[in-house]
């Protein structure tokens, strides 16, 4: 038996009986499908990061070109929060800036509302209600009227 005989190949091809050439194709299938499931998320994952459709797809032909090169760079420098999430934020700092402030506000979109509304004049949420015996607002959530002390029925948001 010859040194070359004791190859990789020869013990892959003729003792295992294996077909190297299925098996690269086989990785390289793998390879593309993984390398464009990458592009995929990344592109939609900036889609929810950046104003701007550009940007998404500059970073989708980053990780194309580059790819796992491109993704670790792409992890690292994309903004923390989605857009929703940080219109969220902005959305509660708002609420609560204002409720500090002693200032009435909607749950729901954030308005500034009269004392004694029962319902936001922007998008129609009700954010208070009126005891039945005495007539005093109350909070939307609240169990007992702040005047009279009657228990209102139970409500949900």
């Amino acid at each position: 038996m010859d040194y070359q005989e004791l190859t990789l190949s020869y013990f892959l091809t003729d003792i295992l009986g294996v077909n190297l050439k299925s098996i690269a194709v086989s990785f390289i299938v793998i390879g593309v499908v993984l390398l464009f499931l990458m592009v995929n998320w990344v592109v939609s994952d900036a889609l929810r990061r950046y104003k701007d459709t550009t940007i998404a797809a500059i970073w989708g032909l980053t990780v194309l070109l580059t790819n796992v090169i491109g993704f670790v760079l792409y992890i690292i420098w994309r903004p923390v929060y989605t857009m929703d999430e940080e219109d969220a934020y902005n959305l509660y700092k708002k609420y609560l800036e204002y409720s500090l402030q002693g200032i009435k506000t909607c749950y729901k979109c954030s308005s500034v509302l009269e004392e004694d509304s029962l319902f936001c004049t922007n998008c129609g949420a009700q954010v208070a209600k009126k005891c039945t015996s005495c007539g005093q607002v109350n909070d939307y959530l609240a169990k007992f009227c702040k005047k009279c002390g009657k228990q209102f029925k139970a409500t949900k948001r």
